[in-house]
């Protein structure tokens, strides 16, 4: 059995045992601290530096140095990073995406021209945040990257179509064909309860316009129709009296002059407007009880 030497109390008082070797550890005070409660500890571990990602170890670097061909493509990318909701913002890193993106908008100024492809971006904006849009809410959960929109991956372009149907390689190619193409193309068709009101209403804005009707007009012109079946409903008046009064407004005035469709949805007119009308045709009196649509 192994003898234990215990020093003297005189000694173990005087000299100092830790660091002497007479002891084989070392005693660590912890200071006393007040116990963290569970939401601090939360919003502590959330801003620790191990819970964050660095942002640019989740891009896919390039050895490949970006090189824009022009001055015009270095603004057409700052263009694009200047659109906002639903197009994806680069960072000018050498990422493959960055990098592939512009080497697609040089190719396109190159096959179309500056002019061309800023139009095509801006069309794109108005489109993509326009409420006519059919796949307005399919695009914007899974945002536009500057690849995608000149021509999409084959992966890419896979994925997409499931949510997608008939979706086209190019949005670019699409875009750079106006956007009354895109209306007509890729715009909501919502059926309508009573096309014998509207088309009356078309045959009197084309005379109007000298125009065919664009598509958000067509969806405005059905929404007017079942404002004046409502109205006239209400206050006992025949629509088609009615639609000879607003097509003498816009085709025999000279003062009625509205620069869309849509000013035929607004209160001034169902309120004010066409209310003074009537009531200058002879159709009610002034003191006429008026229903609201």
């Amino acid at each position: 059995m192994k003898k234990v030497v215990v020093p003297r109390i005189d000694e173990r008082l005087t000299n100092p045992l830790i660091g002497s070797g007479k002891i084989r550890r070392r005693c660590f005070i912890k200071k006393y601290e007040k116990e963290k409660s569970r939401s601090e500890k939360l919003h502590e571990n959330l801003f620790k530096r191990s819970n964050t990602i660095p942002y640019r170890t989740t891009k896919k670097m390039t050895k490949k140095p970006i090189v824009f061909s022009t001055a015009n493509a270095k603004i057409i990318f700052n263009y694009w990073n200047n659109l906002g909701y639903p197009f994806v913002r680069h960072q000018p890193i050498k990422s493959k995406v960055t990098s592939k993106g512009i080497e697609r908008i040089n190719k396109a100024i190159k096959s179309h021209g500056k002019e061309a492809v800023l139009n095509a971006i801006a069309t794109a904006e108005k489109v993509f945040n326009s409420g006519w849009f059919k796949w307005r809410l399919a695009i914007g959960t899974q945002k536009l990257s500057l690849p995608d929109f000149f021509m999409y991956s084959n992966e890419g372009h896979k994925s997409h179509s499931k949510r997608i149907k008939n979706l086209p390689w190019s949005w670019f190619e699409e875009c750079a064909k106006g956007l009354k193409y895109m209306e007509r193309n890729y715009s909501v068709v919502k059926t309508d309860k009573l096309p014998h009101i509207t088309q009356r209403l078309i045959d009197t804005w084309e005379e109007y316009t000298k125009l065919k009707p664009m598509a958000n007009e067509l969806e405005q012109l059905k929404k007017v129709s079942i404002h004046l079946n409502t109205f006239c409903n209400n206050n006992e008046l025949d629509w088609l009296t009615v639609v000879d009064i607003i097509d003498g407004m816009l085709n025999k005035w000279h003062t009625y002059k509205p620069k869309h469709a849509g000013y035929m949805l607004n209160n001034i007119f169902w309120g004010e407007v066409l209310k003074r009308e009537i009531i200058r045709y002879g159709l009610v009196d002034g003191g006429f009880k008026w229903k609201r649509i």
